[in-house]
């Protein structure tokens, strides 16, 4: 094997941000990483991806609306800590399917019963498991997903490369 092969060979899997990849000119913002997901069918907007926390979480108040009967919960008797470092208390755990573009899997969820601005927090359980890499400051996820690369952008984001890219014709 030559030189160039071993190296295509070892980077055939590496993941690139590039300038293109920007949205907006100035990068320097605070915007958390929603994705898009479904859940039992239904479509759930803010999904936040959190590389700071080490589990899956899904509020009680989504697997109410929801109507996933209370039996599936598996009792889970532990303390998590919220953005804020205070102590909550985790109802339960459950499986349920995700879909967020092609991937679809069942995901471990902790049940909390924290009010949030999000309908599902996806940790470095659901990121590591899916070979994703976030980047909250190019407001993506890129992933190579069944030996394709795929990417995931927030809404806001697509909104924002439809506008620049109707603008600039």
């Amino acid at each position: 094997m030559s030189h160039f092969e071993k190296l295509a060979k070892a980077h055939s899997s590496t993941i690139v941000f590039k300038k293109i990849d920007k949205v907006w000119e100035d990068l320097h913002h605070n915007w958390p990483l929603y994705v898009e997901a479904s859940l039992k069918g239904h479509k759930l907007r803010k999904a936040l991806v959190d590389c700071g926390s080490g589990v899956n979480l899904l509020p009680y108040f989504v697997f109410v609306a929801l109507g996933i009967p209370k039996e599936r919960l598996r009792s889970a008797y532990s303390l998590l800590n919220t953005f804020q470092g205070t102590p909550v208390k985790v109802v339960g755990t459950i499986v349920v399917s995700l879909a967020i573009g092609p991937i679809k899997t069942s995901n471990v969820f902790q049940e909390v019963e924290e009010s949030s601005n999000y309908h599902v927090l996806l940790g470095s359980l659901w990121i590591h498991a899916h070979n994703c890499v976030p980047s909250t400051l190019y407001q993506c996820i890129k992933s190579s997903f069944k030996g394709k690369d795929i990417e995931f952008m927030p809404m806001r984001r697509r909104q924002r490369l439809r506008s620049t890219k109707t603008r600039s014709l």
